[in-house]
């Protein structure tokens, strides 16, 4: 399922770090309504995003350790990601790097380094070693700081921020469409047990 969030593409409203979680979160009611009636399999729901989707799937995979829901996302996949807005201003800007200065003008954070520790699901980083957008250390700081999850897995292709699935070919394919099959076949073996615990 990919979908514009607010203020982006046809939908409308402004973005916000709060209305940008909001409305993944709604998405993925939705998808739970949808597994629900049978008309997708629910042990196939991943969370995916990249750049600042990466953002977003890091902080809903975390909204999702608090909550119970029947069909859990099987597995996160975070993509040529930063570990905060922050961090993206002091590599682009560093001249804005003064005390108490840049803090005011912050309106978004997205501090993803603190909170990809939280996360329990298996998680596959991709990252890009050209990337001319994210510096390549933020996705091996990402990888690192995930100490919670119950697998993780790094992928390196030398590619830039936008080019990764074809400069990364079938190396980058096989390595999402591998990982994400592993999970879900996991869950659907876990749901299946939950299932004969209950009949």
């Amino acid at each position: 399922l990919v979908f514009d969030y607010r203020g982006y593409g046809y939908s409308a409203g402004k973005p916000s770090e709060e209305g940008l979680i909001a409305d993944s979160l709604a998405m993925l009611d939705w998808l739970q309504d949808r597994a629900a009636r049978g008309a997708i399999d629910g042990s196939k729901i991943v969370l995916c995003g990249r750049s600042l989707g990466g953002a977003v799937a890091v902080h809903v995979a975390v909204a999702l350790e608090s909550m119970k829901i029947r069909y859990p996302p099987s597995c996160v996949i975070v993509e040529n990601s930063f570990t905060s807005i922050s961090d993206m201003v002091d590599c682009k800007f560093p001249f804005l790097n003064i005390p108490f200065f840049k803090e005011q003008f912050l309106r978004l954070q997205w501090r993803s380094i603190d909170k990809v520790g939280k996360i329990t699901m298996p998680m596959l980083f991709l990252a890009s070693v050209q990337d001319e957008i994210v510096p390549f250390e933020h996705m091996q700081k990402l990888s690192e700081a995930a100490t919670s999850a119950r697998t993780k897995t790094f992928h390196q292709f030398d590619a830039t921020h936008n080019d990764i699935w074809v400069k990364g070919g079938r190396r980058y394919w096989d390595a999402k469409g591998s990982f994400i099959k592993l999970h879900a076949q996991k869950r659907l073996a876990t749901d299946a047990g939950k299932e004969s615990e209950t009949c």
